[in-house]
């Protein structure tokens, strides 16, 4: 399925961006085209009022089928090359290509490997632990607060570490959830380097029913009394549970969980689940310490452009698409979707001659 738009301009412009992005549809996911259509689309309002020179055309590539990103995955690769080579004509005559990825937890797999083999940009709302690699990543650039949290978390922790004299400590991955994964990665690569030592790395699943949270907390205590989390709430709270089973959460032990947003998507932090578990949690927990960035920039004060932005946004996914969600419900995705845009005309209109190479990360 292929949806597109474009700015109005396409007969008067003298330079033509084309913006290709894969996307899972309907709203199940922080970046799914029911939510970001409506920045991508003020954007290209945006870029039509202010760069009369640059007209831009949007190709979503979806599926109403395809609405997780479990389902996306696995025939990514297929989907865009497909539709990158099988419509390549019919797209006419572009100046620069760009693709964007604005998946929550999409790993952006297919768009950097095409992006990458055909030496176009790629603006990801993804982050990776490795995005210095200019070989793996020539055209990669992060279009999101990704960058700045890590650093914030990376601060923070070394603030902590070097407090309490804490030297033994240990890091516990969300396995498969990428953008979890990808800020531990970092975060774990960053404090590593700065106390000159190798910290001891857990990665555990917590979707799956395999996994025994029992043998997770066990080897901690083997390893260490201070464990830094990066995992969704539900796979905490699981954590918690089986400390509390072995006794790890009397007060010997520091457990610090790293809250990298409070949407829906990345669960309940709180102890309190409604079953029969929460007097047990809440025990639990009296030894969890939750660590998260400044988030004020997200929520934009009443009367601001921003503001009555992100209200605009809400509201067009209300008209357009019938859905919903909170004024209070944090989504990184829909400034990312509109800055990736902006960027991209900004940079072009203001630096015309400057092309890609190896060693250059922007253009």
């Amino acid at each position: 399925m292929h949806l597109q738009q474009t700015t109005s301009n396409a007969l008067t412009a003298i330079f033509h961006v084309e913006v290709i992005t894969l996307i899972t549809y309907g709203a199940s996911e922080m970046g799914s085209y029911f939510l970001v259509q409506p920045p991508y689309q003020s954007a290209l309002e945006d870029i039509e009022k202010l760069y009369p020179q640059l007209s831009v055309s949007h190709h979503f590539v979806t599926d109403p089928a395809i609405t997780r990103c479990a389902d996306l995955m696995p025939v990514s690769d297929d989907m865009l090359a497909e539709f990158y080579y099988s419509n390549e004509a019919k797209r006419g005559k572009v100046n620069l290509t760009v693709f964007t990825s604005s998946a929550a937890d999409c790993d952006g797999h297919a768009s950097a490997v095409l992006a990458t083999g055909l030496r176009k940009f790629l603006l990801s709302t993804v982050p990776v632990a490795d995005l210095e690699n200019k070989v793996k990543w020539p055209t990669r650039l992060d279009v999101t607060g990704g960058t700045n949290w890590i650093v914030t978390f990376t601060k923070t922790f070394r603030g902590l570490l070097e407090h309490f004299n804490w030297t033994t400590v240990a890091f516990v991955c969300e396995a498969k959830r990428p953008s979890a994964l990808s800020f531990c990665l970092e975060v774990h690569k960053g404090l590593s380097a700065s106390f000159r030592t190798n910290f001891t790395l857990l990665k555990v699943d917590g979707f799956s029913s395999d996994t025994n949270f029992t043998a997770v907390m066990t080897e901690l205590d083997r390893v260490t009394r201070v464990a830094i989390y990066f995992v969704f709430g539900g796979t905490m709270r699981k954590l918690m549970l089986a400390a509390d089973g072995v006794n790890m959460t009397q007060g010997q032990h520091v457990h610090l969980l790293a809250i990298i947003s409070r949407h829906p998507l990345f669960g309940n932090f709180g102890w309190k689940y409604n079953d029969h578990q929460d007097q047990m949690t809440k025990h639990a927990y009296s030894s969890l310490l939750l660590v998260e960035p400044d988030k004020s920039e997200a929520f934009p004060p009443f009367g601001t452009d921003g503001y009555y932005l992100r209200e605009g946004w809400r509201n067009a996914s209300l008209a357009k698409f019938n859905t919903s969600y909170a004024k209070d419900v944090e989504n990184f995705h829909l400034p990312a979707a509109y800055a990736m845009l902006m960027i991209t005309a900004q940079v072009r209109t203001n630096a015309p001659r400057l092309v890609l190479t190896r060693e250059s990360r922007t253009f």
